[in-house]
């Protein structure tokens, strides 16, 4: 807390912090789209509304294929059968589409 700006600058310049408040105490806290966290060895993370759901989850991609597909899939997986090779050449060859 200062009357002067240029203080409250320095301090914000000069400091490092998950959140900066310049004459505010807990004001930040009602808003729940600014993040709340220390930095280094002082927080986990970022907490707060959906930045918490972020910090405490654990983000994975996930592919779940529909079974009865395997016989379409098995070209995809050794042994590659000199007709498997042609046939991902092919696949994988110069064919282009014209979106726009």
């Amino acid at each position: 807390f200062s009357n002067s700006n240029q203080v409250v600058t320095q301090m914000l310049d000069r400091t490092s912090s998950g959140i900066f408040g310049g004459n505010q105490g807990f004001t930040h806290l009602s808003l729940p789209s600014l993040p709340l966290g220390g930095v280094g060895n002082s927080g986990m993370g970022r907490y707060h509304g959906k930045f918490s759901f972020d910090t405490f989850s654990h983000h994975r991609a996930c592919l779940l294929s529909p079974s009865g597909l395997e016989k379409l899939y098995e070209f995809l997986y050794p042994p590659y059968t000199d007709l498997r090779q042609q046939l991902i050449g092919w696949a994988l060859g110069s064919h282009s589409c014209t979106l726009l």
